[in-house]
């Protein structure tokens, strides 16, 4: 035992380590199973669109997810445009979820209740389902913790980040 440790379980690191392992193979799993569905087509012929198209995007109301469709532009180049690799940015942003579900809950709740809340972020048959989905909804829950975690921590702090 090292010192200074009370012995009294796994540390919370390794619990969130394994969690994010477990979101992994969660949301990796039949990743390709279904064949794309019409949405997700849809965000792949957004991707396949020129640059300065794409960029003209985040200018022009009514079109969602263009930040979504910028990265997928690149990723698509680079690993195709397959179930798994279009559907792979998406698993990605639901994985990074889970330790940005503990650290907001850490500031929140404590250790404990952060612990148990990125639990259940990793296995919500929802968040699972979207993080195997070529859509832009696990972009925008990451980005969603990440501003909050980092308005949290400029709140803490009593200055910006």
């Amino acid at each position: 035992m090292r010192p200074g440790s009370s012995g009294a379980g796994p540390s919370p690191r390794l619990i969130l380590l394994l969690l994010v392992l477990l979101a992994f193979g969660l949301r990796l799993y039949h990743l390709d199973y279904q064949s794309l569905w019409r949405d997700e087509m849809d965000a792949i012929l957004f991707a396949r669109q020129e640059l300065g198209q794409l960029l003209a995007l985040f200018v022009k109301p009514g079109h969602n997810g263009p930040l979504y469709y910028l990265i997928l532009h690149g990723w698509v180049r680079l690993a195709g445009d397959s179930e798994f690799s279009v559907r792979f940015p998406s698993l990605v942003c639901g994985v990074l979820g889970v330790p940005l579900v503990y650290l907001v809950g850490r500031l929140w709740l404590g250790s404990t209740a952060s612990l148990t809340a990125a639990t259940l972020a990793t296995t919500s048959p929802y968040l699972v389902w979207y993080g195997q989905e070529g859509k832009m909804y696990t972009l925008v829950l990451l980005l969603s913790l990440l501003s909050t975690y980092v308005y949290l921590m400029a709140l803490e702090r009593n200055r910006p980040v």
